[in-house]
Parts: structure tokens; sequence; C-alpha cells
């Protein structure tokens, strides 16, 4: 199934760091002589605003009346992320906003605070420690980034969804580790909350203010923390506002209840009885406390809240804790702002390295064009666009010839050419290749489903076999859907005629997809669930409803099977805990393969990143299921009705981001590309188990890898600005 070309590859989990000197009064972070020793940050997770802090002593009469008047309250404090709750923590706990899913799979992807104070004083693991309280927040302990991670992690205790469970705990530590840096989740708020019972809710909310407060008495009464511990109190989201969807009982849209959340601090370098009023956001409690305790929170993306904190004067480092800090400044710096770009001109180097004259138009030439192209659009390489160019050129001077229905992936690149090029030459080819497909060259099976070239398989019949697979889905679909865009007719009817086809031959009852299916032989020789099959799946209704923008008939037809599919939902309940897909998505221990796994992320990337694109501009959503970032109060408003469900898909830039964290370490230091990686161990599959796959140099480099992986680079890249501009220059839902 791979053509391989060997070559001996060496093994670099990231790009070596360059840490440049920096005169000092370039260090962004100078710390001040604050008393605070210690700091306790306490998690109200789901408390809505208006039934918090904005009901004052209604439901918070301790915070209100007791720590409110000797400390600061933030009634103007937004999340800018997913308003759920594994990113929600996230962000409290490192600082920068986080792009992961709700299931406690993907690790933060900047340092957590018990990172930073750990590595810069060389502190020991019971100086800190998390209580998380949740089931999908046990991986908030420490990040995948790159000089931190496992080594500074912090103490775990998990004890259930019980708030007295957990500050019980909290104080039993108190008394024996005394830990000096501390997170811990109150659950309970939340949990009741989905429940639907407001006075429950309430009661609940209640219940978190007596135990916040049982904690602060417990912190000045004891010697070790008494007058030189500050208490931060925050929530990681909030909940629908009233009237809309089902109100307080869920989140998880950028509404204002969703969005809108609080913080309390209290302690002796605090200023006492102040109300900020003016916008502070979700991560700038990490960076405020870093301050306090003297540590650099260099890869955080807020700022220190110096309006809360008492003047003090600045503090004297000695020489080996401010080159330290010059060196982690210039070390974040350079990772965050190479974090998706850095590896892209490597990786288009090695590929170019390729003679052009040794491609072919099979279904891996036409993955590895096509990554080459996204790959030269995004550097805007001369270079890389006259090496497709060139190969297009010789294809259809030697009669476009074709061979199997696959090569229908390099008639796309021949169409993504002509747009690019602005020359027709290659999208009148690209139609040539649309009509052939229309015209069955093979047949069709029973169901109506394209059929591949017939081949011999002497093991399973003396006669030559009929095949329907997923990677001809993935080839024709995209490359009819342009053709109907470009040029008419009913090539968008055929594709989605196969789409259906392909569906009935190849989907099993959850949604996922056989690689390919043997017509007429026993079930059992035809393969188990492999994520190719899948990727390809998904990959072929996502592109084909970016490209099918220019026609809104088919538009909303591939919007409607998209929102009815299960199949992405699928793949993401299938992601494994370091954010890649195993071959087998049975779940069993195999092999990650870089073609489905890049393939999966290219897909989304694009996808999501035209309907960010779309939301920027202030049009309708793409899929009519997208309601994680809907706004309510616009124009263009989704009834309820038509939300019923979280849609993974509509989720999966946490999950691609996060993902593209770990998968990006398969790129050599040649730039070439691990065709497949190997699972460290069983024990990554743990609830707590987290380890990156291991790389096999002896597995070789396959051409439609290199290809795939410059498609999902060039693509995340694209996701990540344009989710930055919505994160950073749209204000929040007011």
């Amino acid at each position: 199934m791979k053509k391989i070309i060997v070559i001996a590859l060496l093994v670099v989990l990231c790009l070596p760091f360059i840490n440049q000197p920096v005169s000092s009064d370039q260090v962004q972070f100078k710390p001040r002589k604050y008393i605070t020793e210690n700091v306790i940050f306490l998690n109200t997770d789901g408390m809505r605003f208006v039934d918090g802090l904005g009901a004052k002593e209604k439901n918070l009469p301790h915070i209100w009346n007791d720590i409110r008047p000797n400390g600061i309250i933030l009634t103007n404090c937004w999340n800018n992320t997913t308003t759920y709750t594994a990113p929600g923590h996230a962000c409290c706990i490192t600082g920068a906003w986080q792009y992961e899913p709700n299931n406690g799979r993907i690790r933060p992807t900047t340092p957590t605070m018990f990172e930073y104070y750990r590595r810069q004083f060389k502190a020991p693991p019971e100086d800190v420690c998390i209580l998380p309280g949740k089931g999908n927040c046990w991986h908030l302990n420490y990040s995948t980034f790159p000089g931190f991670g496992r080594e500074y992690s912090a103490p775990i205790y998990s004890l259930g969804d019980n708030d007295d469970k957990i500050v019980a705990k909290l104080k039993i530590l108190m008394e024996t580790t005394k830990p000096k840096l501390v997170y811990a989740i109150l659950p309970e708020v939340d949990g009741v909350a989905h429940a639907g019972n407001y006075d429950k809710y309430t009661d609940a909310i209640k219940h978190a203010d007596e135990l916040i407060w049982d904690v602060w008495q417990t912190i000045q009464t004891s010697p070790d923390y008494k007058d030189k511990t500050t208490l931060v109190i925050a929530t990681d989201h909030g909940r629908h506002k009233d009237g809309w969807m089902d109100g307080f009982k869920s989140h998880g849209d950028a509404c204002e209840g969703c969005r809108h959340i609080f913080g309390v601090m209290i302690g002796p370098d605090i200023k006492k009885g102040l109300e900020i009023k003016t916008e502070e956001l979700q991560v700038d409690f990490v960076p405020t406390i870093g301050q306090l305790m003297g540590f650099a929170t260099s890869a955080s993306d807020g700022k220190p809240l110096m309006e809360a904190l008492v003047e003090r004067p600045n503090k004297e480092l000695p020489d080996e804790e401010r080159s330290y800090i010059q060196a982690l400044e210039n070390e974040c710096k350079y990772f965050l702002d190479n974090k998706y770009k850095a590896l892209l001109p490597v990786a288009l180097n090695a590929a170019l390295l390729i003679p052009k004259e040794k491609l072919g138009h099979s279904l891996s030439d036409g993955i590895f064009l096509m990554g080459v192209l996204d790959a030269s659009q995004k550097l805007e390489n001369k270079t890389g666009f006259d090496y497709v160019k060139a190969w297009a050129d010789g294809w259809i001077s030697s009669g476009l010839k074709l061979d199997e229905i696959s090569d229908a992936s390099s008639g796309e690149v021949l169409m993504r050419l002509g747009e690019i090029s602005k020359d027709d030459k290659y999208k009148t080819n690209a139609k040539k290749i649309s009509d052939w497909i229309v015209g069955l060259p093979f047949g069709k099976s029973e169901k109506g489903a394209i059929l591949s070239k017939p081949i011999r398989a002497p093991f399973i019949s003396d006669k030559q076999v009929k095949m329907v697979k997923a990677e001809n889905i993935y080839a024709i679909m995209p490359l009819l859907i342009h053709s109907q865009v470009n040029f008419g007719g009913d090539f968008g009817k055929f594709a989605l005629d196969q789409w259906k086809a392909h569906k009935n031959h190849l989907q099993d009852g959850n949604g996922l997809f056989r690689h390919y299916q043997i017509i007429g032989v026993n079930e059992e020789v035809n393969p188990v669930y492999w994520v190719r099959g899948s990727a390809y799946a998904l990959y072929a209704l996502l592109e084909s409803e970016v490209i099918a923008q220019g026609n809104n008939d088919i538009l909303r037809q591939i919007d409607q099977l998209i929102s009815s599919e299960k199949l992405g939902d699928e793949l993401i309940d299938r992601e494994q805990q370091n954010g890649l897909w195993l071959d087998d998505l049975a779940g069993q221990v195999s092999d990650y393969d870089t073609v489905g796994n890049c393939i999966i992320i290219a897909g989304i990337s694009k996808w999501q990143a035209t309907k960010f694109k779309k939301r920027a501009e202030g049009l309708q959503p793409l899929c009519i299921s997208d309601f994680i970032w809907h706004d309510p109060n616009s124009v263009n408003a989704i009834s309820p009705p038509k939300i019923q469900k979280e849609s993974g898909l509509n989720s999966s830039m946490q999950h691609i981001l996060g993902a593209w964290e770990i998968w990006k370490r398969i790129v050599s230091s040649s730039g070439l590309v691990f065709g497949s990686s190997e699972p460290a161990d069983n024990i990554q599959r743990g609830y707590q188990g987290f380890n990156p796959p291991v790389y096999s140099k002896d597995r070789g480099f396959f051409i439609e890898g290199q290809g795939a992986f410059l498609s999902a680079l060039s693509r995340t890249s694209t996701l990540a600005e344009k989710l930055g501009t919505l994160f950073f220059l749209t204000p929040p839902i007011k």
C-alpha cells in the first residue's frame, strides 16, 4: 500500500533553542520585594458571575462581607477561550490560552505555574500540589512545553468530585508537606448545576463560600502560612445566561454568561477593599502569582494585575537568577515565535530535494504534491510553486495518463495550481479527470460506488477482485466539487451520490470507515477500521465544504451531511490522551500512521480556519451545529432546536492544536518525516500515564507522509493565526 524510500534519519524531539544574551533593561520580568511566600489558588468550577460575586452577600456572604473588604475583587474578568472545564482550568494554571478538548487527554502546551516555580527555584515536588476535583483535570500537573514537563510536575491528589474532601485534604497537606503553591478545584457547583436544580446550585455556591472561608481561617491560624500567604479565588467559566440555550444548567459557548468570570484576592501584598472594574482576563492570574512569588512566567499570554498589588520596591536579583530569567525569556520567545512556522521551510526544502521526474500521478504523489503546494502557498515560496508547476506540465504534456481512480488526488493538485497561478490550463485538464471519473472507468458496485481498478488477490480469489476504497472518496470528492464550482454541470451531484454509496459500503454503526471493501468475499477478509479509512472520509467532507463556498446549493447539502454525520465525533472520541490517533481505532496498541494523523489534522484545520474567517467577517458559520463559538446576539442566531448536542468536530480546534504539539516531533533533523511511529508502552493509555510516542529509525520515509505533514503544518499554522485574531482582537461579548 505504501511506497517506501528508505533514508537514514536522525531523531530530534524539537528544534534547538537559541538563547542569545540580552541586557538587563530588556528583561521583561522584574520581581518586587513582596511578602508573599505561599499562594493557594481555589477555583470554584462553573460558577456563573450573576449567581456568585454578582449576587454579593446573598450567595457568597463570607467572600463578600469578610474577604472583599480586606482584599480585591475583579468584576469585569473574562474567559476568552472555550468555556469548558479542561481548557478553562488549563488557562488558569498556565496563564496562557489553551486549545484543548474537554476530556483531559491533551496536556497544557505552555508551562504550568508549578513548572515555572520548580524550575526557577530548583524546588522539590512537595513544594507544589494540585487537587483537581474533576476527572478531566488530572492532566494539569505539567505541560508539554520544551524544557519543562514531567521533571517539574506537581503531585496530584485525585479525591473525586467532593468539595469537603478536597478542602479536608488541603488542610492536611498544609499541616504535613506544607506546600507553597497550590491549585485546588471545587467541583460541586458545576456538577449540581448540570443537574438542573437552581436552588441546589445556589446552595452549592453557598457551601463553597463556607469552605473558602474555612481555608482562609486555616491560613490565618497556621504559623507556616499566616501573614505570608495570598489566597486567590476564581472560576474557570460561567454558565449560559438566562433565556439562552438551557440557561444555568449548561455552558460551552461565547455568551456573556459563559465568558464572564470573577476573581478575588486577599493576602499581605493585596490592596484592601478595592474593586477592579477594568477589563481583565483569565490568563492574568498566573503572571500575578509569579510576580508575588518571584518567578518568571515567560510563555504566558497574561499580565500581572499590578493594580491589585501593594506598591513594593524592585528586588535585586542575584546574577545567577537574572541570567536564568534572561535565558528563559529568550527560550520561550523563540519557541512561541516559531511554534508552527519554524519547521515548515525545513520540511519543504527536504521535500523539494526529491526529483520531480521521479513523481507520477498516484494517490501518494497527489498527497505529496498537495503538501508541497500548501507549504509553498503559506511561505510564498516560488521554488515550491515552480516544482509543482514543472511536474504538472510534464504530466499534461505526456497525455494526462490515468491508471486508477485515486489518481484524482493529483487532479485536485492541478485544480489548486490553476487557482493559484490564474492559469486556466490546469483547471481545464483537471476537469478532464473529473469527466473520466464520472464515466466510471472501472464500473460501479451494486450500491453505486465507483470501483477501483481490479487487482489480483491470490490469497482471496483465483480471479481479479473488485474493491471500493475510502481513498477514492478522498481523491474524487474535492476535485468534483471544485469542477462543479468552476464549470457547473452535475459533478457535485455525482460527488454527493458517491459519498452516500461509499458510506453504505464502508461505514459501521458507529460512523467509522473501513479502509476498503473487497466485493463478493467473506466479511472477515476485509480490514478492521484503521485510521486512514476514516481520515480519508472525513477529509473528503470537510475539504469539499471549504471548496463549495462558491455554490450555495452544494454547500447546503455538504453542510447537512457534516451536521448529521457521526464520523467526526467518533474520531475525536478515539483520540489518545497524547493527542494522536492510533492506527487501530479500536484502541489496541499499534503504531501511529503519519498519513492518517496528518490528514485528520490538515482537514479539520483548514475547515476550522475557514469557519473562523467567516465568523470574523460577521457571516453565517459554516456548520449549522457550530455553537461553541456562536454569538447568541448575532442577527444570524441559530435556533436552539438545531443545537442538540456538542459536536466533536466543532470543538476539534482544541484537539488539533493540542495534538500538533506532540505530532510535529515526527520530523527528523534533515526535515524528512517518519512514515509512522510506535507507542512508548501500554502505560500511555492509562488514566494518568502520558508518554510521547517513540520514533523508529528503521520505519523509513513515505512520500505521502511528507506531503500530509506539510499540509497539516501549513493549515495548522493558519488556524492558529485565525484563532489568535479572534481571541486577542475580539472583545468579550457584552
